[in-house]
């Protein structure tokens, strides 16, 4: 059910181009449902599904891309990371995987759009400055909704 709902998301997300990375970041945040209740293992496969299977269906690619890289596995990555129980240590290595794949998709970006790179390019510090400021706020939120979730699910 939450591979049907992520895919169903991207193809919204493919016909709306001003809400397409905050559908993606949505689409993203329903393999945190898997993780909480039935843990990281299994959200593996559902993200690698939603992934494959929006490849084929989502007409917009770049949407694709976007969840593939940045946002449908996060859930999982988050999880990982930590449970390295040291706030500090956890954000360093937030931080570093975050901009690698930033890096990954500016490359990919550019690869595909060389018009984008023109403008990109010489502004990178900048758009890499904000996308690390986005990031740190799209995770203490993704942090809120899964302690709020989980809340819920407790009470169940």
């Amino acid at each position: 059910m939450m591979i049907a709902l992520s895919v169903v998301i991207l193809v919204i997300a493919s016909f709306l181009p001003t809400a397409d990375l905050a559908l993606s970041a949505i689409a993203g945040l329903t393999g945190a449902v898997i993780v909480i209740r039935h843990g990281a293992v299994k959200a593996i496969p559902v993200f690698a599904a939603t992934a494959l299977l929006a490849f084929f269906v989502v007409p917009e690619k770049g949407v694709v891309l976007t969840y593939t890289i940045l946002f449908g596995h996060y859930p999982i990555t988050k999880y990982a990371i930590e449970r390295l129980h040291s706030l500090v240590l956890e954000w360093i290595v937030k931080l570093l995987f975050a901009n690698a794949l930033f890096m990954l998709l500016f490359f990919l970006v550019s690869a595909f759009f060389p018009a984008f790179f023109d403008f990109a390019g010489t502004h990178w510090a900048l758009i890499l400055l904000l996308a690390n400021a986005t990031f740190v706020l799209y995770d203490i939120g993704f942090s809120r909704l899964i302690t709020a979730f989980a809340g819920r699910i407790s009470r169940l």
